[in-house]
Formats: structure tokens, C-alpha cells, sequence
């Protein structure tokens, strides 16, 4: 309800009565540099509560906690009654108004398309800290990663199915404190790592990627695109975006012979690997490889030395040969860039 409205209702009521009331409403800031005012607001009202005449009643409303107090000073226990009522039909009036607003502002639905979660930072201002990681890929700035990569929380990871997936982030500026969010600004993050669970603490304090919470811990880089290092923490909205990649997918071979665990890295579009299967020179079948961790597949079969073919479907649906993009006479440890790339 409105300062004038208020006014209006209270004012009619009173005149209905026979009464001549008065009515004071002051503004009191909410904000921190403000409590010099607060305090002359303070002072104010004291005055103001000074009664001019008797059977006056006077009313307060503090606009930063909702409460109207109500001073009678001499009146008929009648009028005091009925002012009482008045005074708590409004407050349950405001409370019932303020709460809805409450809610809406916290169950409002993220913009369409879009995802809610939390953002976290780790790996120093060089990211120096995000190399390795549960997807396998190593040292992100050779690999092409960069600075701009994120650890997903178990809801997001999805055991390694996630790696090399993007998400656009952006500082949810409706949740967030304003002075840690830097609204209007997007970053695009690749999946890189993964973000543990811990749960000796709770998910609102400190367990921030334990489950069924959506959160990305991102390189700091990224992070402080969309917020301020001091926040620590912020609320998000996501969405998963096609990725963007230099050059052609590319295949790292470790292991050794009978066990062939094949990293598969830069892939663009949908980043991340649905199934892939590997054919030899020595063959005319394509083997299926099998899930290992993170970005990585394997294959028990004896391939060492031969060219080798593969095909790899991503978790769009697309599928692509690359063929004899491993040479024969390979060693394990080397990696392979292929020419082909998803689109």
C-alpha cells in the first residue's frame, strides 16, 4: 500500500470517527552510509510524538521494518479500540504484501532458456591452478582452454559425460548483492574439471557443489568477468551454448599395449562425446571403445603400431570419421590433430 493511499484511508476513517488525527510518515534508508539520517529521523520522531492536544492519536511507520506504532494519549477506550483495530488490519495488510513480494522475487523464473545456479572461483589469477582436472585434459593452455573453464558440481558433471561442454554464465543481478555482480555481462566457460561434493558442511555454507545444487566453481579469470572478487560467491544463470574451437578435434594416446586410453580434446559444437568406436589397419571392424573417465576412452584390444581409424559420435548426435588420423608407427604419449571438426 502507498504512503498516499494510507493517508487517504486512515485520514477518511478518522473523520469518519470525529476525530482529528494526524498522520506522520517518515522515510528511513536502508542503506549502510545512511545512518546519520536514520538517527535524525530517530530525533525526529520524537518530537513529532509529542501530543498538541488530547484524545490526538498519532501514527508512526517505519518504512525500512513495516512497523506502525500507534500513541494514544488520553482517548475513550473505544477510540483506543477501534485505532488498535485500524493499526492491525494495516499491518497484516503490508506483511501479507511485502511477503508475496518477497516470494516473487525469489522464485522469479530465470529468463527462458536459462538456468539457475551459484559460481564459485579457484585457481589463482593465472588460472595457473585449474590445470590437470577430472576430464583429463592436462594443461588447459596448450590444450586451448585457457582461462575461461569451470569445475561442474556432480549435478552438472554427470560423471565426465560433461566435459568439454560450454555454458554461457552471467550474474544473476535480481539474486545477487549489487556491489559483487557486474550485471550485463556474459562469459563462456568450458568444462574442465569437476567440483567434489563436501559433506561435512552444508550446501547453503560452504558445500556449495554438493548435490542436487547446480554450481560452477570457474577459473578466476572467467569468474571476476561477471563479479567481484570480494563476493566470493555469487548467484548465476547458465545455459549450455555450442562451443567454439580453433582447428581440428584432437586425440591423445596413452596407455600401453592391450590397454589404449584414448583422450579426445578441442571438439566443438556440442564439446562433449556420446560413443566412439576404433579401427585399425590390421582390421575391417569398427571396435567399440568404452567410457573410461572424463574426457578419455578405451579399447583392450592389441593396436599398437597400426594406423588407426575413429569415429566419434557427440552427444548431439553427430557422428564423424576420422580416418587414419593416427599414423602407423605411433607411441604412446603423443597426441593427433585431425582436420575435421563438428559443426
Amino acid at each position: 500500500m502507498s504512503s498516499g493511499l494510507l493517508d487517504s484511508v486512515i485520514s477518511a476513517l478518522l473523520m469518519l470517527q470525529g476525530w482529528q488525527g494526524r498522520l506522520y510518515i517518515l522515510t528511513r534508508s536502508s542503506h549502510k552510509s545512511s545512518q546519520q539520517k536514520s538517527i535524525q529521523n530517530r530525533t525526529r520522531t520524537n518530537q513529532l510524538l509529542q501530543p498538541a492536544a488530547a484524545h490526538q492519536p498519532f501514527f508512526f511507520r517505519d518504512q525500512q521494518f513495516q512497523f506502525l506504532s500507534v500513541l494514544v494519549i488520553g482517548m475513550a477506550p473505544a477510540r483506543v479500540a477501534a485505532v488498535m483495530m485500524l493499526a492491525v488490519a494495516w499491518l497484516l495488510a503490508a506483511a501479507a504484501a511485502d511477503d508475496a513480494a518477497a516470494t516473487a522475487a525469489s522464485s522469479s523464473p530465470a529468463p527462458a532458456g536459462w538456468l539457475k545456479a551459484h559460481a564459485t572461483f579457484y585457481g589463482g589469477a593465472d588460472a595457473s591452478g585449474t590445470m590437470g582436472g577430472a576430464c583429463g585434459y592436462g594443461n588447459l593452455y596448450s590444450q586451448g582452454y585457457g582461462t575461461r573453464t569451470a569445475a561442474l558440481s556432480t549435478a552438472l558433471f554427470n560423471d565426465g559425460a560433461a566435459c568439454g561442454q560450454c555454458f554461457k554464465i552471467a550474474c544473476d543481478r535480481k539474486r545477487a548483492d549489487p556491489a559483487f555482480c557486474k550485471p550485463g555481462v556474459t562469459v563462456t566457460v568450458t568444462a574442465t574439471n569437476f567440483c567434489p561434493p563436501n559433506y561435512a558442511l552444508p550446501g547453503d555454507n560452504g558445500g556449495w557443489c554438493n548435490p542436487p545444487r547446480a554450481h560452477f566453481d570457474m577459473a578466476q579469470p572467467a569468474w571476476e568477468k561477471i563479479g567481484v572478487y570480494r563476493g566470493g560467491i555469487i548467484p548465476v544463470m547458465y545455459r549450455r551454448v555450442p562451443c567454439v574451437k580453433r582447428g581440428g578435434v584432437r586425440f591423445t594416446i596413452n596407455g600401453h599395449d592391450y590397454f589404449n586410453l584414448v583422450l579426445i580434446a578441442n571438439v566443438a559444437a556440442a564439446g562433449s562425446i556420446k560413443s566412439m568406436d576404433v579401427k585399425s589397419s590390421g582390421s575391417d571392424n569398427w571396435m567399440p571403445m568404452a567410457h573410461n573417465w572424463g574426457a578419455q576412452w578405451h579399447s583392450l584390444a592389441y593396436l599398437t603400431g597400426q594406423s588407426l581409424s575413429f569415429r566419434v559420435t557427440d552427444t548431439d548426435g553427430q557422428t564423424l570419421e576420422f580416418t587414419d588420423v593416427v599414423p602407423k608407427g605411433w607411441k604412446f604419449g603423443q597426441t593427433f590433430a585431425s582436420k575435421l571438426q563438428f559443426k
